[in-house]
């Protein structure tokens, strides 16, 4: 093969084909972007683990299916509101218990 042949072969590859679109085919993959921002560590954002929240309090509430950064109350210290504006209880335990996690992603 002669060497002007193989340039030539070789630009046609890094130029992305005949026609010099250099397109990536179609692999038929669809990529959703989350519709919404991302957790920072908030009260009430969602959460995994304890380091993923300002608090260090990650906590799960089993029966409404919520794993949210909380925070420490009482009846002196209330909740803050959630992000709606809505009040948020503070549980037996001590523990800010919004009704839903903040509309946000990890």
């Amino acid at each position: 093969m002669s060497m002007a042949r193989l340039v030539f072969i070789f630009t046609l590859i890094a130029c992305g084909g005949v026609d010099g679109t250099n397109k990536q085919p179609d692999a038929g993959v669809t990529v959703d972007a989350p519709s919404s921002a991302l957790c920072t560590g908030a009260a009430y954002d969602t959460c995994t683990t304890n380091d993923q929240c300002g608090s260090q309090q990650c906590h799960l509430y089993n029966g409404a299916g919520l794993q949210v950064c909380t925070i420490a109350c009482s009846a002196t210290v209330p909740c803050p509101k959630d992000a709606t504006g809505a009040a948020v209880a503070c549980n037996p335990m001590g523990n800010c218990k919004p009704a839903v996690a903040n509309n946000c992603h990890r």
